[in-house]
């Protein structure tokens, strides 16, 4: 209960010329006691308010540090509130929020705590208010840091108010086991509006490892909500935070820059795949900036970054939602699992970005990425990058080539999904945000850019697979060489791939599906092109003056050996439109005859399936349509009166009579079956 460096009032503002308190090689002393009546008023001193140094076990409470008895007005001291100087067991506050203390108005720093010699272990700093008046919305900061601790081990931060003060919240400078939970940094004491310190909340310089950063809300800060800078931080986890939110995650309270930032800083994780992540929202730049050489084995799961932390609506981020950039390598952006997912959405650019010629192996696996302004993940900060033959160019990633997908077929339970991807990579396919039936209502042409069609984003995860592995059998193999997709994106050099699994519940004819490629050790792609998810149709592919017609491919009824299905209709001069698109399965005719005008020639045609009828016509006089009479089958069955073999054998055997008035050269027949 006493005034120190204060006069008798408890305001006048009279301090000593060291320290207020000042203790040396002592044990177990206990400044203020958690009442009002034993609260010491220290204000105004020269030196530090207090100065605990080589004395183990101290308790300071609930006593007001750098103000005057009402707790109100400005009588800082010239360097630190609270000094701990190669002290080990300090507890500064307490577990009760009775034991908290006010450290405000000082010149330096709030609470200092740090190693000169001998050891400075385990410090608490528990339930003070540091920065901001007992009201818990009047700024009052510290000059410096709130918080700094330097060359310490196993220092704990806990449930403090931690706001407005001059430059950073809390700085860390090679301290270990630091555990930094359930405050609030640069907020209200209620964590619902803006009071940031005016630098990153939370600094971690000359990172050191095992960081735990749980459950704290760091949010209205100048510069970003966290930045780790330079160091080793094995074993450390930031997880369970709001940054750039409010309290409950509702509403935004921007750091004025990224929400995290990693600068040279290896080995850590952010969010968690066994408890809640991190909500990553609101900021006025990036969500996260992952950059430099030697930021390297990072791991980002189960965050939500873009979006509320119920995860069910936009609170975007200015900017990038993740950017990864100049250099930093082995970067894992989910893990693979469901429970690694993060949800990147809505942010005010791309969802992902890569940059920077070195940046390498960043994978991004099984994430939730949609509704972003621009893509959903853009490497090179060019957009959409055209896929090159042989995938020779370079960039982050090696800019790896994105699949092309050349089909989506849904038939009876399955979906069926093949096209050419990297030899050996891993595919991942997912239900694009642009489809009808999409929870986030994106509209078609949303990821287009500058180009003709949607390339990703990828929302709903869908499948798993390694190219080359387990796939079906394509009888003939996919040519990837003349597989040309929109835009000119090129599969030269690729693999063909095909696998069928059931169909997702979430999936019905006409939604959209991406994929990327990931190649260990190089990274993942951006997403491909989208195809829709259709029951399989086979297109004619005659010239389009006969017209587009189509059926939908049932299994067992076909001509022909091979079958395949078709993204759309490629008509050609020489009917060769869908051998580009695909396969060639043009087939049916088992030997074709030359024809002669008033000539008869005879005609095999392989046909599957009971019950079918073949129909067939020819552009005799070469006018670009079918016209009437040119019909010269209709509903001829195998086995049938016109199938001269007389057996239902698959095969149907018949004669083509020449009109003598047939034009001479190339021609169009048609079979339908």
């Amino acid at each position: 209960g006493n005034y120190i460096g204060l006069g008798s009032d408890g305001v006048k503002a009279i301090g000593n010329s060291l320290n207020g308190i000042f203790l040396s090689d002592t044990s177990n002393a206990t400044i203020g006691n958690s009442s009002a009546g034993g609260r010491n008023i220290i204000g105004g001193n020269i030196y530090n308010g207090i100065r605990n140094s080589a004395s183990n076990g101290t308790k300071i409470t609930d006593n007001y540090i750098g103000t005057d008895v009402s707790g109100t007005l400005d009588r800082g001291h010239s360097l630190h509130g609270v000094y701990v100087n190669n002290s080990n067991d300090v507890v500064v506050g307490g577990s009760n929020a009775a034991d908290g203390n006010l450290i405000v108005y000082n010149k330096v720093i709030g609470v200092f705590t740090d190693k000169t010699s001998t050891n400075n272990t385990n410090t608490l700093v528990e339930n003070n208010y540091i920065g901001m008046l007992k009201d818990g919305e009047t700024i009052a900061g510290n000059t410096q840091a709130g918080v700094e601790t330097k060359n310490n081990v196993g220092v704990t931060i806990r449930n403090n108010l931690i706001s407005g003060n001059k430059t950073r919240g809390i700085h860390l400078v090679s301290s270990p086991n630091t555990t930094i939970t359930n405050n609030r940094i640069g907020t209200n004491a209620n964590g619902t509006s803006d009071k940031g310190n005016l630098n990153h909340g939370i600094d971690v310089e000359t990172a050191a490892a095992t960081l735990l950063v749980n459950n704290n809300v760091i949010s209205g800060n100048d510069q970003s909500g966290i930045r780790l800078i330079n160091g080793d931080a094995t074993g450390t986890i930031i997880t369970n935070n709001r940054i750039g939110t409010n309290q409950d995650g509702s509403s935004a309270i921007a750091n004025t820059l990224d929400g995290i930032t990693v600068d040279n800083v290896p080995n850590f994780t952010i969010g968690s795949t066994t408890t809640t992540g991190n909500t990553i929202s609101g900021n006025n730049r990036h969500g996260i900036v992952i950059a430099n050489a030697s930021t390297k084995n990072l791991t980002v799961v189960g965050n939500l970054i873009g979006l509320n932390s119920a995860g069910t609506a936009a609170l975007a981020n200015a900017n990038q939602g993740i950017m990864v950039q100049n250099g930093a390598t082995a970067i894992k952006i989910g893990d693979g699992s469901a429970a690694g997912s993060n949800k990147i959405a809505y942010n005010g650019d791309n969802g992902i970005i890569l940059s920077g010629t070195s940046t390498n192996d960043v994978s991004i696996s099984q994430n939730s990425i949609y509704a972003n302004t621009t893509l959903g993940i853009d490497i090179n900060l060019d957009k959409v990058t055209i896929n090159d033959a042989s995938d020779s160019d370079t960039g982050p990633n090696a800019v790896l080539n994105f699949p092309l997908i050349k089909s989506a077929s849904l038939n009876s339970g399955n979906l069926t999904l093949s096209g050419c991807a990297p030899t050996g990579a891993i595919l991942e396919f997912f239900e694009a945000d642009v489809s009808p039936t999409s929870s986030s209502g994106v509209s078609a042409g949303a990821n287009k850019t500058t180009l003709t069609q949607d390339y990703g984003e990828g929302e709903q995860f869908i499948a798993r697979f390694t190219e080359g592995v387990g796939e079906d059998t394509q009888s003939p193999p996919r040519d990837c060489a003349s597989l040309v997709g929109a835009a000119g994106n090129s599969a030269v050099g690729m693999s063909p791939f095909q696998w069928t699994i059931t169909t997702p519940s979430t999936l019905v004819s006409g939604d959209k599906v991406t994929a990327t490629a990931t190649d260990t050790g190089t990274g993942t792609s951006e997403f491909s092109g989208v195809a829709s998810a259709l029951n399989p149709i086979d297109y004619a592919d005659a010239p389009a003056s006969y017209g587009t017609p189509s059926h939908n491919i049932v299994s067992g009824i076909q001509l022909g050996l091979n079958i395949d299905a078709d993204s759309g209709a490629f008509a050609t001069t020489d009917a060769t439109g869908d051998d580009l698109d695909s396969s060639d399965d043009e087939d049916a005719i088992i030997t074709m005859p030359s024809f002669m005008q008033g000539s008869t020639a005879s005609v095999t045609v392989k046909a599957t399936g009971a019950g079918g009828y073949l129909q067939a016509w020819s552009d005799w006089n070469q006018d670009g349509q079918f016209d009437a009479g040119e019909q010269f089958l209709t509903n001829v069955q195998d086995g049938g009166a016109f199938d001269t073999d007389n057996t239902v054998n698959g095969s149907i055997s018949f004669y083509i009579t020449v009109p003598d008035t047939a034009k001479v050269g190339s021609t169009i027949l048609r079979l339908r079956w």
